[in-house]
């Protein structure tokens, strides 16, 4: 199990961030559960490798969501929800 990651400043150039994606998960499982440094690295490395092998399964506990039909942007529908009817510009403000 690898990650390997190619920077844009450096396309060239491979990073294999395994171990540190795998510390990080390691020290999570401690702070949130103390335990032992070991069992908690072997912990890390096998979560790692189930994100690895089924990245779009749902996590464990967790009900997976139904995919929601995409609807245009709020901002879009509010930018034109402000805007006058062409009708409304066209015609001369009444005189007093």
């Amino acid at each position: 199990m690898r990650i390997v990651i190619r920077p844009s400043m450096a396309a060239d150039r491979d990073l294999d961030i395994t171990k540190a994606v795998v510390s990080a998960v390691a020290a999570e499982l401690w702070k949130n559960f103390g335990g032992n440094d070991v069992l908690n690295w072997m912990e890390a490395e096998r979560q790692v490798a189930l994100l690895l092998a089924h990245p779009e399964r749902p996590l464990p506990g967790r009900a997976a969501e139904p995919a929601r039909p995409k609807t245009p942007g709020r901002a879009r529908l509010r930018t034109t929800a402000l805007r006058p009817p062409l009708d409304e510009i066209a015609q001369p403000a009444p005189s007093r």
